[in-house]
Order: structure tokens, then C-alpha cells, then sequence
């Protein structure tokens, strides 16, 4: 009897990076990644969970190719959708919202012609319950913020991805818009049969999405595993304290304050 083959949507292994910066005529060492190593499997929901500054903007944009780590090594999905934190941002507001969804197919070299792009991106923009005729022909000035996160999702699943990365995607959306952002992932994640790789330091919004989580401190792994049981059993006390203190947002903040402030080192 063979084994399956598994298939490997991302591996990192052993990954680095290291900022120096100067700070008041001082060398100023900030370790972003060291020695992170992890993987993602075919239809796996991943979330990457920490405070600001422990490493996870820095882990997606060497993931993305937007930064080159220092040592290691990044095997990535040929295909990617990404979705980005500020539906304000990243978009462009010079395109209309039907040009916006239709850049991948474009860009992508595709061989797709006119009309099939237009059915797909009326296909996508139904998925994210836009109506086409409605919102074809409006900037994104014309839109509320969760209009434009569906629309960035749209675009990010109209070329069908392997994969799906999210950098906050609703950490700048009202409570209640975040749920149907979160339902709106994870129905294009199930009908893509697509990975999701999601980096937040929203912990609610990472068990709701994810069914692991790795939580990261310092540029490095704290601990791994199912989402459920590190939320409801966490192994380790930096893990336990960051869910502590997400239950109530004054203490999560003086947390993240003094997290950040620990991790400089001046060289």
C-alpha cells in the first residue's frame, strides 16, 4: 500500500531577518524572524497570532517576496490571493470596482478574452454578495469600508487560488462586518478547496478562522497546534497572558506596550 502524497502549500524553514536601525546615535538590532520554521498542507486554516512587533509582518512580506529573509528558506503555492489590512489603501482609487477584481485576470497573463473576464468577475462579485449591475461602475470613494474588503476578496479569489493570505483583514471593520468577512473567507475557502494563511493579533477573529494556530513572540515560535485546545489549554505563559489580556482591550494594550518595548535591543 503507498502513502498518500501530501501536498505542500507553504514551507518555511528556519527563516531569518534582521533590522539595524539608529535610534538617538545608537545602533538599534531588532531580530524580526529567527529561526521560524513551519508548513501548511493542502486545505489547511492557519493563523499566525501575536502582539505588534513580534515578527508577523515581517514573516508575510518575506512570504509575499516583498522582503528576502537573511538565512533560511520560503517554498510558497504558485498561487496566491492576498487580502490586506486597510480595504482604504489597497486599492487602487483611480479603477472602477469591476477594473479593480478584473486585475488579476490581466495580470496574470491568462489568455482570458473580454467576455470571459466580465463573467468572471460577475460571478465573484455575487460570491461576495455585490450586485454587479449596482457596482460595476463605482470608485471606491463610493463604497463603505466593508463594501471595499469585498472587494478586495474578490479580486484576491477571482484567478482561484491555492492559497489565500490575509493581513488583518477586518481589524479596521466594525464587529459586526467582520463576521460576514469571516463567513465570506471561509465559504471562498471551501468552495476554492483553497489554503488560508491568516496573520492577526485578533484573537477571537483567529478562532473563529483557523483550526491551528502558531503563536509567535520575538521573531520565534512560542508554541503550535489545534486551534481549540492551545486556546483552551495553552502551554505556554506568553501564550496564556496574550489570551488574558485580549479579553479586555485596556490590558491587551499595556501587554503589547511592554512586549514590544522587551524585544529592542540596542547594539
Amino acid at each position: 500500500m503507498t502513502e498518500e502524497t501530501v501536498e505542500q502549500i507553504l514551507v518555511c524553514r528556519d527563516v531569518k531577518k534582521t533590522y539595524i536601525t539608529r535610534k538617538r546615535g545608537k545602533r538599534l538590532r531588532t531580530e524580526a524572524l529567527n529561526g521560524l520554521s513551519f508548513s501548511m498542507e493542502k486545505g489547511d486554516r492557519l493563523g499566525v497570532l501575536g502582539p505588534s512587533g513580534c515578527g508577523k509582518s515581517t514573516l508575510l512580506k518575506c512570504i509575499l517576496g516583498l522582503e528576502r529573509p537573511d538565512g533560511g528558506e520560503i517554498a510558497f503555492a504558485r498561487r496566491a490571493g492576498f487580502v490586506a489590512q486597510d480595504p482604504y489603501s489597497s486599492i487602487s482609487p483611480r479603477l472602477t470596482v469591476e477594473q479593480i477584481i478584473e486585475e488579476p485576470l490581466l495580470y496574470g497573463r491568462m489568455g482570458i478574452g473580454r467576455r470571459e473576464r466580465r463573467e468572471r468577475v460577475r460571478e465573484a462579485m455575487g460570491q461576495m454578495r455585490l450586485d454587479y449591475e449596482k457596482y460595476r461602475r463605482r470608485y471606491p470613494h463610493q463604497l463603505s469600508g466593508g463594501e471595499r474588503q469585498r472587494v478586495s476578496i474578490a479580486r484576491a479569489v477571482i484567478a482561484s487560488p491555492e492559497i489565500l493570505v490575509l493581513d488583518e483583514p477586518a481589524s479596521m471593520l466594525d464587529y459586526g462586518v467582520k463576521g460576514e468577512i469571516a463567513e465570506l473567507l471561509l465559504n471562498s475557502c471551501e468552495r476554492l478547496g483553497a489554503s488560508l494563511l491568516l496573520v492577526t493579533h485578533d484573537v477571537a477573529f483567529a478562532r473563529r478562522m483557523c483550526g491551528r494556530l502558531l503563536v509567535m513572540d520575538g521573531g520565534k515560535e512560542v508554541e503550535s497546534g489545534w486551534t481549540e485546545q492551545i486556546y483552551k489549554e495553552p502551554q505556554a505563559d506568553f501564550t496564556a497572558r496574550l489570551f488574558y489580556a485580549a479579553e479586555d482591550i485596556g490590558r491587551y494594550w499595556e501587554e503589547k506596550d511592554r512586549l514590544a518595548l522587551h524585544r529592542q535591543k540596542f547594539i
